[in-house]
């Protein structure tokens, strides 16, 4: 079913989840964390100039495009299955008109246009399971998102609960699928046209956080039947700013307070490792400029690994093996954005520095 958007919170959604369209969906690594004896290998996707590429262990291969009529391929998430490895994104017409896919091992295998042949893309959160492809499905004009399994729609909207509604990230844990949606319920259309925050879990859907506050979720992530969620709520008081969040099982844990000193605050991805430790990645902006500070956050405090003034983005992150990989970018001497990745804070450069670059997304086993 889908979600029909309205207008008045479309705005600032799309500003503020515009650089994390990323959103991953993978089944937990579980089955080999804490097996040093077995080799890991480390899946990258991401966007290499004009090309969606994929990195396996640092080895580049560039996704091929479908059709001469696309000359540009865009690569927002990557997902493993025993030994296939899947990317969702989306290609580029000279028009700019585009059209969603998923590639399996460098090839087409699923398209997303259900209705037209350009113009429809797939938002990135996806897994695959026994072959089948479960992914969020959503138009240009971000008018609708909905959660399907290869062709056919999940019902995820109770009228009875939502009028409108957006789904940002799934995920896959013991036979159940975790969608997040971000929408606007029954009784709240009337009273200040609040965003709450919802989980679907195999067709129910239950209220997270909400209420006054303005509530939204980025990231999904499940770890021993403990459901984690990475967001950000509004401030209180006159001069609020938005708060990072997560919610383990529905109780609300702040990264930052919404004052003016601190700026606005976002929770993007979050992992869990089998010490339940809790990895979360986000930004924030301070209030005295429009740079946004990617932020990485263990147990709730902060830690650096980037040298100062360094411009970063953070976009993924996932364990094992007690290490930590988080993926992104940083921009060298000459302005140019190269694709990085740090294993437990120590970064490597996945592309040369002469076209701007992009690691969107890891998988890791």
């Amino acid at each position: 079913m889908r979600f029909k958007g309205l207008k008045f919170f479309i705005v600032k959604f799309i500003l503020i989840t515009f650089l994390y369209s990323c959103s991953d969906s993978e089944k937990a690594e579980d089955d080999v964390v804490n097996n040093p004896a077995k080799p890991v290998n480390v899946y990258i996707g991401g966007i290499d100039g004009n090309s969606g590429v994929v990195w396996i262990n640092n080895k580049k291969t560039i996704v091929s495009n479908s059709s001469p009529v696309f000359n540009k391929t865009v690569v927002n998430d990557i997902y493993v299955e025993n030994d296939d490895v899947y990317v969702s994104g989306y290609e580029f017409t000279a028009n700019n008109n585009f059209v969603g896919r998923i590639w399996k091992n460098g090839l087409n295998f699923f398209v997303y246009n259900h209705t037209t042949t350009v113009g429809n893309y797939a938002y990135s959160p996806f897994f695959v399971k026994n072959g089948d492809a479960y992914y969020i499905y959503e138009d240009n004009h971000r008018s609708y998102s909905t959660l399907f399994k290869n062709y056919t729609e999940q019902a995820l909207l109770d009228d009875e609960i939502l009028l409108s509604g957006y789904c940002t990230s799934i995920y896959e844990n013991n036979n159940k699928t975790y969608a997040l949606v971000n929408g606007i319920g029954t009784s709240k259309y009337i009273a200040g046209h609040k965003t709450d925050l919802y989980l679907w879990e195999n067709g129910t859907l239950k209220l997270v956080a909400g209420g006054q506050q303005l509530s939204i979720g980025f990231d999904v992530f499940v770890k021993n039947n403990d459901v984690y969620i990475a967001g950000h709520e509004d401030g209180e008081g006159e001069n609020w700013r938005d708060k990072a969040m997560i919610w383990k099982n529905g109780i609300p844990i702040a990264l930052t307070n919404g004052s003016l000193k601190e700026g606005y605050g976002y929770a993007k991805k979050v992992f869990v490792d089998n010490n339940d430790v809790i990895h979360v990645i986000g930004e924030q902006i301070p209030k005295t400029n429009n740079f946004h500070r990617h932020r990485y956050w263990k147990n709730g405090v902060e830690l650096n690994f980037v040298a100062p003034g360094s411009e970063v983005t953070f976009k993924s992150i996932k364990g094992i093996n007690n290490d930590i990989y988080i993926v992104g970018s940083e921009k060298n001497e000459k302005g140019i954005t190269v694709a990085m990745v740090w294993k437990n804070g120590v970064g490597t450069a996945l592309t040369d520095g002469t076209a701007d670059a992009v690691a969107t997304s890891v998988y890791v086993k």
